[in-house]
């Protein structure tokens, strides 16, 4: 005895003979025998449909996770490079700050300065550096 279809109880079959819940054979006809090999198929056709729509279901859950999590790290993304840009030119700035002090300083020690592009004194310096007390 085996059983066609762990799901449906009355699917029992011994080669010809049909054993119902008791498991008392009987004798039937091969017209009982289509008939209930039609009814475990189509159940068990249901069942293969259900696990189709459970499963597609599921799918369809993890791509809209998937999209969620695709559109967060997108806007993450993003963000980060407009941090990056406002860096890079706080960065601009501050190297042309820094090269501004340099020849300052060269200049109040080694006495030299080029009128044309250097102030007079640290006071004339024009640093623009006011993205630096702004929050990122």
């Amino acid at each position: 005895m085996y059983l066609q279809n762990p799901h449906d109880e009355d699917c029992f079959h011994v080669h010809d003979h049909h054993v119902e819940n008791h498991d008392q054979p009987s004798v039937v006809t091969d017209q009982e025998k289509r008939l209930r090999r039609m009814t475990c198929n189509r159940e068990s056709a249901r069942r293969s449909r259900m696990q189709g729509k459970m499963k597609m279901e599921r799918l369809k859950t993890q791509v809209e996770q998937v999209m969620a999590s695709n559109q967060f790290l997108s806007d993450k993304y993003v963000s980060l490079l407009e941090l990056s840009h406002q860096i890079l030119l706080e960065n601009s700035q501050l190297k042309k700050a820094l090269s501004s002090f340099q020849e300052y300083y060269t200049t109040l020690c080694y006495g030299k300065r080029d009128d044309d592009h250097m102030p007079a004194n640290i006071n004339d310096f024009d640093l623009n550096l006011q993205s630096l007390d702004q929050p990122y």
